[in-house]
Formats: structure tokens, sequence, C-alpha cells
């Protein structure tokens, strides 16, 4: 081949590449595709624009229904005792009432034995509740170390309070339920017997009492 032949063989091939580079840009990857709007992670859910509302550890659990009937029968005892059968001609109007968080059967004097049961936390908060019209403090206490007693009369709080012990509720079969319970105050400032209590629809209400009662 002579030096013009391969001049023009390489010039061919020169102006082929050339036709070849301005025949488009090269190819690319397809772009990924845009991910949709309302898909979001797994993790997140879609804003529905109303604030979300905090139970703020508020307690969702069924109340139960046996804690109002017992709350009212000892209230309505403790108001008895408190506004009534208190042993003085005028009502003390104790600034504190000093409530045995246990039953005692034993108070009623009728020669029964404590039969201990503890009363409720529910029930506790229930008959507070119930007694908030007092003009006393409810204050709930395991057993009397834990009430101030004076050693010498046996003034309770110095003169200031009166403990109340409630006995369990017994339910009879006319409906009724009876109760035992006691009042003291001081040394000779003492009381307890077994009420009878009624439904009658408006609440329960003491109708009277049944065996002995005692006084000191």
């Amino acid at each position: 081949m002579s030096k013009r032949q391969l001049y023009w063989t390489w010039a061919l091939l020169l102006a082929l590449l050339g036709l070849a580079a301005c025949s488009g840009p090269a190819a690319t990857e397809p772009p990924a595709e845009p991910t949709a709007a309302n898909e979001l992670p797994p993790t997140l859910e879609p804003s529905t624009g109303e604030p979300e509302v905090e139970s703020g550890g508020e307690d969702t659990t069924p109340a139960d229904p046996a804690v109002p009937e017992a709350a009212a029968i000892y209230s309505a005892v403790v108001r008895q005792l408190y506004t009534q059968d208190h042993t003085f001609n005028e009502p003390p109007n104790w600034p504190r009432i000093y409530i045995l968080t246990s039953t005692d059967d034993s108070v009623g004097g009728t020669g029964e034995p404590p039969n201990a049961a503890p009363i409720e936390p529910a029930v506790q908060e229930a008959i507070t509740a119930g007694l908030g019209d007092l003009p006393a403090e409810i204050l709930w206490v395991p057993d009397w170390d834990a009430v101030p007693i004076n050693p010498d009369n046996g003034a309770v709080d110095e003169g200031d309070g009166v403990i109340i012990t409630l006995g369990n509720v017994y339910e009879q079969d006319d409906g009724s339920v009876h109760v035992a319970a006691s009042l003291h105050c001081g040394g000779l400032c003492a009381t307890g017997m077994t009420y009878i209590l009624e439904n009658t629809g408006a609440g329960w209400e003491i109708t009277g009492t049944t065996g002995p009662a005692w006084m000191s």
C-alpha cells in the first residue's frame, strides 16, 4: 500500500469515528424511580392534623361495684358516731377523726372475735370523700400506736381527736346489714355497739342497733 493509500485509509477511519461521536450523548443508567408522596417509613404514621392527647397515666381499670356500697355503709356509721353517738350532750366536733385501716368485730361488745380484715384503699378514699362535709380531717391509721394519746388521761390528740374502729359488714336475710363500731376519745370517753343499716333507695341509713351497747 502506498503512502497516499495509507493516508486516505486513516482519514476514512477517523471520519467514521467522528461521525459516531456526533450521533448523540453516551447512554447513561436510567434514574431511580421517585418515592410516592404517601409512602412513609414503617415507623412513622401520617399526621391527621389533630393534636395527640396524652393519657397522663389515667387509670382506666373498671371500678369495683362493691366499693361504693361498702363506703356508703361505713360512711353512715362514722357519721352516726361523730354527730350523734359521741356520748356528749352537744357534738364535740373533733377536728380530727382517726379511723383504723383494719376491721374489728369485737368492738361491738357482743363477744365476737376481731375477725380483722383490711379496709381497702379504694374504700378508704371513698369514705373520706363521703365524709367531706364534716368539720374534721379524716386520718387513716394502722393501729392505736399511730395516734397521739395522752398517757395520763387517755385523751386523743390532746382532746382534738377521736378514734373510730369499724367491724365487718354482715348481710342479713332481710337485706339489711349489721356493722359493729366503736368510738374512743379518752379514758372515760368511749362507746361501742352494732348498727343495723338498710338501703332505703336514697342510700344506706342507720335504722337501729342490735345486741348490747357499751359506754365508758
